[in-house]
């Protein structure tokens, strides 16, 4: 019989009172508790296996009998709230200069987490935070590569510091793949928010007074290291080489080919054996994995969709109301009204209702009847029946039942992470498929790519305006180039009415962009 068994109600403990506490303290993670007996004499414990798998003992305090008549308290009941307080200092000794940097950075990615995880939360938004945890695991990897590691009273020599941290950003630039400026400045900048996070006990843990990241340090290394850019100069000068050298029919028409393939095999072999097929041999059962791309590439090309607009969605406008309650929160969510699947958007204040079921590239063949089909078969070719499922009911069935589209792995009520996402894009389309020949380097250039394809068939600019929620300005400025018949009379259609349906949400939106 264990000592908390033994001693654990001599001492205050019991199973109730514990759950009592995690459940009224959700932010601080289960632990188990112990009662470990020294020269004679009890103390609690609690223990918790950390990010490694490594279990790791904290101690809590002296075990006694009966109340603490200063405090009211049960040992057991003094041991939670110590508990309390050394978890939120993180567990940190008070001279921890000589503590390794990484031990802090590990404290910070946990600290993200658990703000990530807290829904009351606002001060910043999850993709906001993501972005922190992804960069500063960037930075940690630079620090395991070190032979001398930083520890924290390092940090306080500001000068010394800084220069040493120029060796990281050479270290980002020399990485293969090469990051692009964006990216680099982005790892950068979220290393400043890793040392206002030291140093600012509001924020983190105020484990160090000063913050050796200035604004005017980061725009020196931004002018030493090249990383100085003009978006708007950039976009106009990729999109100009795209038309001109890389543009053509044929790769808009591979592309999207590429993807239906890819989605009818998938979807092939979910309706023969039940089962997603596995991407690699050790993939857990039943996950899409990093072929999501291949699904958000195929609505990207067909309707000119932003990568976030697609990959964030909502499966339904309950999910939609019950996360997007800002009045700027952008968001976009699908319903369906009768047999049309409607994509309903509000990005960056501007909204559309698409109706999508018209679209002839959106609909997945298979000669094999899916699961759940009801009724006829879409058709015949001549030799057997066919059936055309459509992508949305695709991604309903075969990505996790969440609020998201497109569920994250492991976590039903996340969406796919941009992060990760971009990374399986350059991997798998870059890499893999070959799209850099078609002058594609980025998500983006997908959007591009639809805006462009339409304009060259003399699909109306205002159709082409409010799908994209583009003004004509901003259609004119980035595409009419080389469109020389862009402002003819004959114009055509792309395949869904606008205008069929009216929103469900955002009304004022739409009055807004009337006005």
């Amino acid at each position: 019989m264990s000592k908390i068994n033994q001693l654990g109600t001599k001492y205050g403990y019991t199973e109730e009172y514990k759950e009592f506490f995690f459940k009224t303290n959700p932010t601080i993670p289960r632990y188990s508790f112990q009662i470990r007996t020294i020269k004679n004499r009890d103390f609690w414990y609690c223990s918790r296996r950390d990010e490694n798998g490594k279990r790791v003992d904290r101690y809590l305090g002296s075990c006694f009998e009966g109340i603490d008549l200063k405090t009211g308290n049960t040992s057991f009941q003094q041991a939670l709230n110590k508990l309390i307080e050394r978890f939120n200092e993180g567990f940190i000794l008070e001279n921890n200069d000589n503590r390794k940097l990484q031990y802090y950075v590990g404290l910070f990615i946990q600290a993200s987490q658990r703000r990530l995880d807290d829904v009351e939360d606002t001060m910043f938004a999850n993709q906001t935070i993501l972005q922190h945890i992804n960069s500063i695991k960037k930075f940690k990897s630079w620090l395991e590569t070190l032979e001398d590691t930083f520890k924290l009273g390092f940090v306080k020599n500001e000068e010394n510091y800084r220069k040493e941290l120029l060796n990281y950003v050479g270290w980002l630039k020399e990485q293969e793949p090469k990051l692009s400026i964006s990216t680099i400045r982005t790892y950068i900048k979220n290393v400043k928010t890793f040392h206002l996070w030291l140093s600012d006990s509001s924020f983190g843990g105020g484990f160090v007074k000063n913050q050796p990241i200035t604004q005017d340090w980061l725009k020196m290394v931004y002018r030493r290291y090249g990383l100085i850019y003009t978006k708007q100069n950039d976009r106009q000068s990729r999109l100009r080489r795209i038309n001109r050298d890389y543009f053509s029919k044929e790769g808009y028409e591979k592309m999207i080919t590429d993807c239906i393939d890819n989605i009818r095999d998938i979807w092939t072999e979910y309706n023969k054996h039940g089962e997603i097929p596995r991407e690699f041999i050790n993939q857990p059962k039943n996950q899409v994995g990093s072929r999501v791309v291949y699904f958000v590439s195929l609505y990207q090309l067909v309707l000119g969709f932003r990568v976030g607009e697609i990959l964030t969605s909502f499966r339904s406008v309950e999910d939609y109301d019950k996360y997007i309650t800002q009045p700027n929160q952008s968001g976009t969510f699908w319903h369906k009204q009768g047999n049309d699947w409607i994509i309903e958007i509000d990005w960056k204040g501007k909204s559309s209702v698409l109706p999508t079921s018209d679209l002839q590239q959106l609909k997945i063949r298979t000669w094999n009847k899916p699961i759940d089909w009801k009724g006829k078969p879409s058709g015949n070719n001549g030799k057997q029946d066919y059936y055309d499922t459509h992508l949305t009911d695709v991604c309903m069935t075969l990505f996790g039942d969440s609020p998201f589209l497109f569920t994250a792995y492991k976590r039903n009520d996340k969406h796919y992470s941009y992060s990760q996402y971009n990374n399986n894009f350059k991997e798998i389309m870059i890499g893999k498929n070959g799209w850099d020949k078609y002058g594609v380097e980025t998500t983006h250039d997908l959007r591009h790519y639809f805006i462009n394809h339409h304009i060259k068939l003399r699909t109306d600019p205002m159709l082409i305006s409010q799908i994209t929620r583009h003004s004509l300005t901003t259609m004119l400025k980035f595409y009419k180039e080389e469109n020389v018949d862009f402002q003819k009379d004959m114009v055509r259609e792309i395949g869904i009415q606008l205008g069929k349906y009216k929103p469900l949400r955002k009304k004022h939106i739409i009055e807004r962009n009337e006005s």
